[in-house]
């Protein structure tokens, strides 16, 4: 069984962002469920994290056919610049309404990459390096990369047209979120969408945790200028619970690798709840 001293320290930041970005997905959602531009953060948020926890769970896993089905697992990214593209159009037009037809039309490349999932022609085998886990892509992930940089590009250039045309608070807010999106946009794409198409897989596990870039501009644009119509005193409670979060994650993971690299002992499971708990 896996304890938690055998995962590494990017392992650790992507379970970091996987738990902060849940947290802030419910929060907003639930701050407001009516708002339509609540709705589609929540569900952009929600895309990511199932993304972060899928590549997460390939790299922990110490079973082949474990690794092999979370790798696959991981094109759940599908969903990711859909919504994306719904948040930086309904965003932060207030009064936009929904034309179901519209929409289903833009999905029509999302709902065509779903049956292949759990196929080889997404990923046809994984391999144990030291450095992580290797994923060796099927032919449909080219096409699937295509569509990721297409969508978010996209979506990118809607969300920066909004912020020209902008001013005031809602220049402010839009400025954050974009400069949040613009750089995991990049970093991930680069990292789970280019690179593994070319054979270069050593650094996907680097692409979920660039979504803390993401996590933290837009936790600033909550509390400094009210993003999303959340209360002040709202606000500083998310912004508190994730620097706490965070300041656990990163002490916790700091300690393990000092014990393992200089001091070439082994963390037990009791020593990280003590250490979680004195956090």
């Amino acid at each position: 069984m896996l304890s938690l001293f055998e995962i590494n320290p990017i392992d650790i930041i992507s379970l970091l962002s996987f738990v902060s970005s849940v947290f802030l997905a419910f929060f907003v959602l639930l701050n407001n469920r009516k708002s339509v531009t609540n709705l589609s953060f929540f569900l952009m948020v929600l895309s990511l994290s199932a993304w972060i926890f899928s590549n997460f769970m390939t790299d922990i896993s110490k079973d082949t056919g474990a690794a092999l089905f979370w790798a696959r697992g991981s094109l759940v990214a599908i969903f990711i610049p859909i919504t994306l593209l719904f948040f930086t159009t309904v965003f932060p037009n207030k009064e936009y309404k929904l034309s179901f037809k519209y929409w289903f039309l833009l999905s029509l490349p999302t709902i065509f990459f779903i049956p292949f999932i759990p196929t080889s022609l997404n990923v046809q085998s994984v391999y144990f390096r030291s450095w992580g886990t290797e994923v060796n892509v099927g032919p449909i992930y080219t096409f699937f990369s295509i569509y990721m940089v297409v969508y978010i590009f996209w979506a990118l250039f809607v969300l920066f047209k909004s912020f020209r045309r902008s001013y005031g608070l809602t220049k402010l807010q839009i400025k954050y979120v974009l400069l949040g999106l613009v750089t995991t946009s990049i970093l991930a794409l680069t990292t789970n969408a280019v690179l593994p198409t070319v054979g270069l897989s050593n650094l996907g596990s680097l692409g979920p945790s660039t979504s803390l870039i993401l996590i933290s501009f837009t936790t600033y644009a909550v509390v400094k200028h009210q993003l999303l119509d959340i209360r002040l005193v709202v606000a500083r409670t998310i912004a508190y619970t994730l620097l706490i979060t965070t300041v656990a994650i990163f002490y916790i993971g700091s300690t393990i690798i000092i014990s393992s690299t200089l001091l070439k002992t082994t963390t037990t499971t009791n020593q990280i709840v003590l250490y979680t708990v004195l956090t």
